[in-house]
């Protein structure tokens, strides 16, 4: 879940709504049996970003059954998801986390796109949600630093699960580095994109385009990025994202004065994330 800077240290496991997840032949099949999260820290890990809320309940679940598209490629796995619930895309990065751990998987990259939904990191200060209370969506923490951000239809999510004992250990490279493959990304629409110094995420002057929020659990990495495609940008106003008074969130088919679909974005955007992904492996 991707949001918008700040780190905080120690890992937290987090039920995923507590959500029992059956594998099948035909792909993973959700079964939510309750849907509040809880984050208890351990003390071995850390969070980067802003996106993620806690002891948010969801109602009315449905369990998923979805065949995901899987492309393997010079060791990693990427997976189209389409739409997703929050909560069980939380508890599919849950699962993967400790597969790769266990050296069960390659590195994946899931993309997808989510009902819509608030999320907040584990932090005190909760005044960039303004009024939880009356929020139009529902709220979920998780286990990423930062502030309150939304995700919705139309919003690509790309949810990196690495082994970063291979890309140096170095949180705060690999922030940037997911900052440089999206600003790369949106280069191929002729957006001049760019960092803010100061803020996690990637910009276009004054207006921002993507978010970014990061767990670590034991060096394999979790959560990754929203980025703005189509979707409807009034879920924001009923937040201050990120936490940054005043900003302007847009996205790439106002920037870029063309409509794109998600599923399009998720195609073009694989071999930008390979390719930087590879380079940084190797540095």
């Amino acid at each position: 879940d991707p949001a918008g800077g700040g780190i905080v240290d120690g890992s937290g496991r987090t039920g995923a709504g507590i959500v029992r997840r059956d594998a099948t032949a035909k792909g993973i099949v959700f079964k939510a049996i309750f849907a509040t999260e809880f984050l208890r820290p351990t003390g071995n890990g850390s969070n980067l970003g802003d996106l993620d809320v806690k002891g948010a309940f969801f109602s009315g679940m449905k369990p998923l059954t979805k065949r995901a598209e899987h492309r393997s490629v010079s060791g990693m796995d990427f997976r189209w998801l389409g739409r997703v619930n929050y909560a069980e895309g939380l508890g599919l990065q849950e699962d993967l986390v400790e597969q790769r751990q266990k050296g069960l998987v390659d590195d994946t990259v899931l993309l997808l796109e989510h009902e819509p939904v608030y999320t907040i990191g584990r932090t005190r200060d909760r005044t960039s949600l303004r009024d939880p209370d009356n929020l139009p969506f529902p709220v979920v923490e998780t286990n990423r630093g930062g502030q309150a951000t939304f995700h919705g239809p139309g919003q690509l999510v790309g949810y990196l699960i690495l082994d970063l004992n291979a890309y140096g250990r170095d949180l705060h490279h690999y922030l940037r580095e997911l900052e440089s493959l999206l600003i790369d990304f949106a280069a191929e629409f002729g957006i001049s994109a760019q960092r803010r110094e100061g803020l996690t995420g990637v910009w276009i002057e004054d207006r921002k385009l993507a978010s970014i929020g990061v767990g670590v659990r034991k060096w394999i990495s979790m959560h990754g990025f929203g980025l703005n495609i189509t979707n409807d940008l009034s879920g924001y106003e009923a937040i201050t994202p990120c936490g940054i008074s005043d900003v302007v969130m847009t996205s790439l088919s106002i920037e870029s004065n063309r409509e794109l679909s998600v599923a399009e974005a998720a195609t073009r955007i694989e071999p930008v994330i390979r390719d930087h992904l590879t380079r940084f492996r190797l540095a």
